[in-house]
């Protein structure tokens, strides 16, 4: 059987629609602002209480961690 370019094109198009279509079933539009984020997750987050504002909650870096042990450069 011998395949020609008419088609290669037509399945290809016919690929990219479904995956347009299943990529829509999980992701909000390309236009939107969190169209990286799964609609599960957006539902999740609409749904969490916000986190209270007057009682912040302390953040670790780098600077507050323990800097005994560390040596610079090769041991």
């Amino acid at each position: 059987m011998r395949f020609s370019k008419p088609d290669a094109f037509v399945g290809g198009v016919i690929g990219l629609l479904f995956a347009y279509i299943s990529y829509r079933q999980h992701y909000p539009p390309f236009l939107h602002m969190d169209c990286h984020l799964p609609y599960a997750s957006l539902d999740a987050a609409s749904k969490s209480p916000p986190p209270p504002q007057d009682d912040p909650q302390p953040i670790d870096n780098a600077t507050t961690l323990p800097m005994e042990g560390l040596t610079e450069g090769p041991v």
